[in-house]
C-alpha cells in the first residue's frame, strides 16, 4: 500500500510539472529491488531487509595478512593457502565469509538475473572496506572478466556490476575492456587449487593500447575468492602487461584453514 501511495504522489507531482523524478525512482516503484538475502522485494533505499542484513557474515579480525581470509588465531599471520603458496598480488580484502547463505545470494547474482545484488554488494564493499581499499592506493579498478558467451547469456558481467558500484564509493576510476577473457574454461568449483590454475592458463589477456594499466597500481575486483586461482591468473597477466602492483577486493571469500 505504501508503494501505491508513494507512486500516486510522484505521478501527480510529475503531471503538475512541479518536479522531475529520476527514471531509476520510477523503475524502483514498478520493479522494487530484491533483497540479496531472501530475494523478496526490498526497501528501495536500503536495498535489503534490516533483519536479513544482520545475517550477513561480515569478516572480522583476525585475518590473513595476504588474502584477508579469517584465521582462527591472532598469532597466525597467514591462512593455510597463503602459508604454502606464493601469490603474485600484493594483498586483498573481502567483505563477507562465503557460507551457504552467501552462496545462494551470489548464485542469484550470477545465474538468476539479480543484477541489483551486485550493485548492492559493490556499494557495501566500498562503505565497509573503504579504508582498507584506499590504503592500497590503486590508480584504477579492473573487474575480472567473464567469457563473452557467458556474459551474453547472463546479460552482464557480475564483477563489472560490483566494480562500478565500488568505484562510485571509493572514487577510483573503473577501467573495462582492458582485461579480457579469451578462453572459455570449464567450471572451477569441482577442481582443486592446482587444477584451477592450470584450467585458467591463457584464459585471460590484456588489451591495453591506451596504456591504462602500464605503470599503474590495479585493484582487481571479483565476486568470490576461494583458492585464489582466478585472481592469481589475472594478476600474472596484468603484471606481464606492465601493471606496477595488483591488489584485489571481493564481496566474498572462503574460510581460512
Amino acid at each position: 500500500m505504501s508503494i501505491r501511495i508513494r507512486s500516486s504522489r510522484i505521478w501527480r507531482t510529475v503531471a503538475e510539472g512541479k518536479a522531475r523524478v529520476p527514471f531509476e525512482t520510477i523503475l524502483d516503484l514498478i520493479y522494487p529491488p530484491r533483497c540479496p538475502v531472501c530475494d523478496r522485494a526490498a526497501d528501495r533505499y536500503l536495498r535489503i531487509h534490516p533483519a536479513c542484513e544482520r545475517l550477513l557474515p561480515v569478516i572480522k579480525e583476525p585475518r590473513c595478512k595476504k588474502c584477508g581470509k579469517p584465521v582462527s588465531r591472532a598469532e597466525d599471520e597467514f591462512c593455510y593457502d597463503c602459508g604454502r603458496r606464493a601469490f603474485s598480488y600484493e594483498r586483498g580484502t573481502s567483505l563477507y565469509l562465503y557460507n551457504a547463505r552467501m552462496s545462494r545470494s551470489m548464485a542469484g547474482l550470477k545465474y538468476k538475473g539479480r543484477k541489483e545484488f551486485g550493485t548492492f554488494y559493490g556499494h557495501r564493499l566500498g562503505k565497509l572496506c573503504g579504508r582498507q581499499i584506499r590504503a592500497m592506493h590503486a590508480d584504477v579498478i579492473v573487474p575480472v572478466p567473464v567469457h563473452p558467451a557467458r556474459e551474453r547469456m547472463r546479460g552482464y558481467n557480475q564483477a563489472e556490476v560490483i566494480a562500478r558500484a565500488l568505484s562510485e564509493e571509493v572514487e577510483i576510476p573503473e577501467v573495462t575492456g582492458v582485461l579480457v577473457r579469451v578462453k572459455k574454461t570449464m567450471p572451477q568449483k569441482n577442481l582443486d587449487d592446482k587444477a584451477r590454475l592450470k584450467n585458467l592458463i591463457e584464459a585471460f589477456a590484456v588489451r591495453d593500447d591506451g596504456g591504462q594499466i602500464r605503470g599503474r597500481t590495479v585493484l582487481l575486483v571479483d565476486d568470490i575468492y576461494t583458492t585464489g586461482s582466478t585472481v592469481e591468473a589475472c594478476t600474472r597477466v596484468l603484471l606481464e602487461a606492465g601493471a606496477k602492483k595488483v591488489f584485489f577486493a571481493t564481496v566474498c571469500i572462503g574460510n581460512g584453514f
